[in-house]
């Protein structure tokens, strides 16, 4: 379910209901046993819905504040998505510098922790402590627990981003330490239970964390020990597969359904390279399944410095540009020619080697093959 607030599309998962339903539950349960509560039943359960509905409101506004802010700099949000474990805000592209991510991430916290104060002076009244104990959680909970994806963990990532220079490397760190802190989460949570301490809730937060930390790590392994240099694991200029900007629709997607690759460049007459084309804009286009003999210009995204790179950087800064533009290929230019061709599934092949080296102790760096995947 999709609606649209303040120019923003925000998805609703089904277990976000799911959470709506056992918050309404906890707190019914809650309201009931409150002595000074002199209601029916059903004004118990209405209330406690009320309740649950401020309490969404607030992680709604936890994620509208990190919405605001990057759009304040000129960073397009994509939409928010809530569900069993809070939500998440999505940007168009990811922050281009680490003061700029570390801001996007405080602003969550800080609403949360702003609105906590704001409920702070009228505890007498169950709803607002209610909300006062939700949000300081809340906002406490993101900030100083530094495992990704909370915003905690995107602070600390921002700081290492700042140390190191690099995304990829910073973000392989985060994620590695987020698996240690869940770990030990885990670990104090059982000794809390056989202390006879009520630590579950801690166990299964770890349990997420931790899952949510491998997925993290997965795009970044290895990162840290990447070959030197991309010249050497490009796909050379003769090898790539291109299409002309005079071919239709239909010759497109003949080329997709016979490689399978994620996109293709795109060449002029005169045969120099002149932009990409690529299976997810064209799949999108309302002459996709209609018209093949549709033009290609319009689907063509023209030669720009995001799109390309230069055949002497290190490998782990074409995957930092193509996690900071969320592109999965990128051209390799040379005083304004192209001469390579370097994309996502192959510097995944590049971790892959260094996951599983050879029997001699050293990995696998055959991963020239022109192999493209979304």
């Amino acid at each position: 379910m999709t609606i649209r607030l303040f120019r923003y599309p925000i998805t609703l998962h089904y277990s976000w209901f799911i959470l709506f339903g056992l918050l309404t539950w906890g707190l019914s349960t809650e309201f009931i046993a409150q002595p000074t509560q002199d209601l029916s039943l059903a004004a118990h359960w209405a209330l406690a819905a009320y309740a649950t509905f401020l309490i969404l409101t607030s992680v709604l506004l936890h994620e509208l504040a990190h919405a605001f802010v990057a759009e304040h700099y000129q960073l397009r949000v994509t939409g928010i998505s809530l569900h069993l474990l809070g939500g998440w805000t999505t940007f168009q592209k990811e922050c281009h510098s680490p003061r700029l991510a570390a801001t996007v991430a405080l602003a969550g916290p800080a609403c949360s922790l702003l609105l906590a104060a704001f409920a702070w002076p009228f505890q007498a009244d169950v709803i607002c402590r209610t909300l006062y104990k939700v949000n300081l959680v809340l906002g406490m909970y993101n900030l100083f627990i530094p495992c990704l994806p909370l915003d905690g963990g995107r602070i600390l990532h921002a700081w290492l981003w700042h140390r190191s220079g690099s995304f990829s490397t910073a973000w392989e760190q985060t994620a590695k330490l987020s698996k240690h802190i869940s770990v030990g989460m885990m670990t104090l949570a059982i000794i809390g239970l056989a202390l006879h301490y009520d630590t579950i809730w801690i166990f299964f937060i770890a349990i997420v964390l931790r899952l949510l930390a491998d997925q993290a790590h997965k795009p970044v392994a290895y990162s840290q020990q990447f070959p030197s240099h991309l010249r050497d694991l490009m796909v050379a200029r003769s090898r790539i597969v291109s299409i002309g900007e005079n071919q239709t629709l239909e010759e497109l997607k003949t080329l997709f359904l016979r490689h399978g690759y994620g996109a293709y460049p795109v060449t002029n007459e005169a045969g120099a390279i002149m932009g990409l084309v690529r299976y997810r804009d064209a799949q999108h286009s309302p002459q996709w399944m209609t018209n093949a003999h549709t033009p290609l210009s319009s689907f063509i995204t023209p030669l720009h410095p995001n799109i390309f790179v230069s055949p002497q950087v290190p490998l782990i800064q074409a995957l930092d540009q193509m996690i900071l533009e969320k592109v999965d290929q990128l051209l390799v230019m040379e005083d304004g020619v192209c001469v390579g061709w370097i994309t996502r599934s192959m510097i995944t092949r590049v971790q892959h080697a260094l996951r599983n080296p050879r029997p001699d102790g050293k990995a696998s760096t055959d991963v020239t093959q022109p192999i493209w995947q979304d």
